[in-house]
């Protein structure tokens, strides 16, 4: 079969010293590294692999408190569901344009991730960056979906500009951005979920279309949506509304 990076092989990268450091360096011919092979490896500092490399499985570096820096030069294709997360050394992160989807909570609570730049992305799924405290330079070059609550809680991220492949921005995606001041939506979209912006208290209004707010009401602030002539019902006026209807001849 092909060679795979599973917790047998990488065992030996286990020092003795539990304050150890180490620099894990994958053999020439691996092209997978294997579900939670380096999960919860607090002395793994760094990772350097092969050209050959082409999928890193589910969780593979879950829990590496420790690991700041990964090298991956080749033509990685698949990066699996919570392959990073709670790496919270993990400061930049640059993808293959191999790359197309960055998976379910990928890099979920890296809160020292501040960069990522992901030229061939074109799904982010739900919770991908959740949590990423330190973020503040995301590009992204051919994205089409960004998922739910895919960078909720950023709350260092100030501006973020969509490419104008993008279709679809999930419920909640950015809600709890609180300096998130500036977002360049393109015409391209066809959907924004409700609360995609909700608790994006730094947000201005004139940075976002008018025709994208009044397409998409629910999914912005009142102060936004009222600037584009909306005004938003909350769940009060929403409850009077309806008793109104039931009692009202």
């Amino acid at each position: 079969g092909r060679p795979m990076a599973y917790e047998i092989i990488v065992a030996k990268f286990t020092p003795d010293a539990p304050d150890e450091r180490i620099d894990a360096v994958l053999p020439a011919g691996v092209v997978g590294i294997g579900a939670k092979a380096f999960r919860f490896k607090g002395e793994v500092r760094s990772l350097r692999a092969p050209k050959s490399l082409i999928e890193v499985g589910d969780a593979a570096f879950d829990g590496c408190r420790n690991l700041v820096q990964v090298d991956f030069p080749g033509d990685v294709a698949m990066v699996g569901k919570r392959a990073f997360q709670h790496c919270t050394s993990l400061r930049e992160i640059t993808c293959a344009e191999t790359l197309g989807c960055i998976d379910d909570a990928t890099f979920q609570g890296a809160t020292s991730l501040s960069r990522i730049v992901a030229p061939g992305v074109t799904e982010i799924n739900r919770y991908a960056f959740q949590r990423c405290a330190s973020l503040v330079d995301v590009q992204f070059g051919a994205l089409k979906t960004i998922g739910r609550r895919a960078f909720a809680s950023c709350t260092e991220l100030e501006r973020i500009e969509l490419p104008s492949t993008l279709k679809v921005i999930g419920e909640e995606a950015f809600s709890g951005c609180q300096a998130l001041r500036e977002v360049v939506i393109p015409e391209s979209v066809e959907e924004i979920e409700p609360r995609a912006f909700r608790g994006c208290t730094s947000l201005d209004a004139a940075s976002i279309p008018e025709s994208i707010v009044q397409r998409f009401p629910e999914s912005f602030t009142q102060e936004v949506a009222a600037r584009a002539g909306v005004v938003l019902k909350t769940e009060r006026t929403r409850l009077w509304a309806g008793f109104l209807d039931a009692h009202v001849a």
